[in-house]
């Protein structure tokens, strides 16, 4: 059976997890800087540059490099065309006149902000009949994967490649959260997905939203509804302070996040709470920040217990409007998912919060 990840010592992880990291910025700068007007491709560049430095430091330097090199050959693990291709666009950009820049071919967008989708453009034969003979053998990995592809899906599938092969290298925050993700959520778009792990099928991607705890630091419950016979906890998710956006949990899920170690607690917002929507640009919704620290106005819920429908910030109708568009038999099921995603991964938050 063949090995399926390279065998990185304790002395190379932390310049692997170094440039990784570096890639996962990339990533996110690439994807932020789709939410303005301007030239994508400084970002891209970078992106591109990034790819080949981790490329060269499995190929080259690692003790285990020839492990990663029949892995890179391989035809059945995801990911190896991706950065083949993205080595050929790197060499494009580097040896030859020629500037690497996606094109622009929709722009999504509403009351929220808008964001341009681009895709990666055709290398003209002039560029590519002055590279080396070796680089012009990874061209057709760049016409099959890259080109005339949506950028940053195919910058999430580099990424998933390197986790997948090395998965300590992978550069998480405090919390085990990979840093610089979740994605900001784009109203209305499924697609790109806003995290390197997750799935493309829904049935699988609900799966693993709800078997990894919520983002955030912690969340406020504020009522119970029952929307089609089924009961949910409602309330506020809180990053420090602020809060970008509403919860809906069942009453199992709660549990299981409380039994994972994330904090639920539950008070009275009044007095607390003030309304900050004004201090950002296009939020996603209102923005609220908490007066003083959460632990003066809140206690810890350590078990959750069904009651009659109640709320104590808002009314019940706004919860219920709340809930329905995470119900799939209320709405399509890609709305669905869409809203539970960006509200589990609290995907909110503006790229300079």
């Amino acid at each position: 059976m063949q090995q399926t990840q390279v065998g990185v010592t304790n002395n190379e992880v932390p310049v692997l997890k170094e440039a990784m990291k570096d890639l996962q910025a990339n990533v996110a700068a690439y994807y932020a800087a789709t939410a303005r007007d301007g030239d994508y491709g400084q970002a891209v560049r970078a992106f591109l540059v990034s790819t080949q430095t981790l490329n060269e430091h499995f190929s080259l330097n690692v003790k285990d490099k020839s492990t990663y090199l029949k892995l890179l050959d391989s035809s059945t693990l995801a990911g190896t065309a991706f950065v083949k291709a993205a080595k050929y666009a790197r060499n494009v950009h580097q040896h030859v006149m020629h500037i690497v820049s996606p094109r622009t071919k929709s722009m999504v967008g509403g009351l929220h902000g808008v964001r341009t989708y681009a895709f990666w453009d055709e290398i003209p034969h002039e560029a590519h009949d002055k590279l080396h003979k070796g680089t012009k053998l990874l061209k057709p990995h760049y016409d099959s994967v890259l080109f005339d592809k949506e950028v940053t899906e195919t910058m999430l599938e580099v990424l998933r490649f390197f986790a997948a092969v090395a998965p300590q290298i992978v550069h998480r925050d405090e919390k085990g959260e990979w840093t610089y993700f979740p994605l900001t959520n784009q109203p209305g778009m499924l697609e790109p997905r806003l995290h390197p792990e997750e799935p493309r099928a829904i049935a699988d991607a609900q799966e693993w939203l709800n078997d990894r705890v919520p983002n955030g630091d912690a969340r406020v419950v504020f009522g119970q509804v029952t929307v089609s016979d089924v009961k949910y906890v409602v309330g506020s998710t809180f990053v420090g302070r602020h809060c970008f956006s509403p919860f809906v949990e069942t009453l199992d899920q709660v549990e299981r996040d409380i039994a994972s170690g994330f904090k639920y607690l539950q008070g009275n917002p009044a007095g607390n709470l003030e309304d900050i929507t004004h201090t950002f640009s296009q939020p996603q919704g209102a923005v609220l920040k908490s007066r003083d620290s959460l632990d003066t106005w809140t206690v810890p819920v350590m078990q959750i217990q069904p009651q009659d429908d109640f709320c104590i910030a808002y009314d019940v109708d706004a919860w219920h409007r709340i809930v329905s568009v995470e119900v799939p038999n209320l709405v399509p099921e890609g709305v669905a998912y869409a809203t539970r995603r960006a509200r589990r991964l609290n995907a909110f938050l503006p790229p300079s919060f």
